[in-house]
């Protein structure tokens, strides 16, 4: 099992190095972008959902999550058959 270091705070102190309009925590959100369109592969719960608008962005939101041993899952469209951008529990 992936041992995830989110905390609390986790999209909090994200929200203050990206800005709070790029950091979302929703529950009906990130549901709506935990999964592709594989039907059988599962998928899990993300801790909050980054709205990168700069490439700034994205490197901030790696150095982040790699400094907690934060799991990333990319997503783009959804439109997928594989389950490569389903969520994993914890994840941005």
């Amino acid at each position: 099992m992936l041992q995830v270091n989110a905390t609390p705070s986790l999209a909090s102190e994200l929200a203050a190095r990206l800005g709070a309009d790029a950091v979302l925590t929703d529950a009906d959100v990130l549901a709506s972008h935990a999964r592709d369109h594989a039907p059988t592969v599962p998928a899990g719960r993300a801790a909050a959902l980054v709205r990168a608008r700069t490439e700034s962005d994205v490197v901030e939101t790696l150095r982040f999550a790699h400094a907690r041993g934060v799991p990333v899952v990319p997503r783009a469209a959804g439109t997928g058959l594989s389950g490569g951008a389903n969520a994993i529990d914890g994840c941005i």
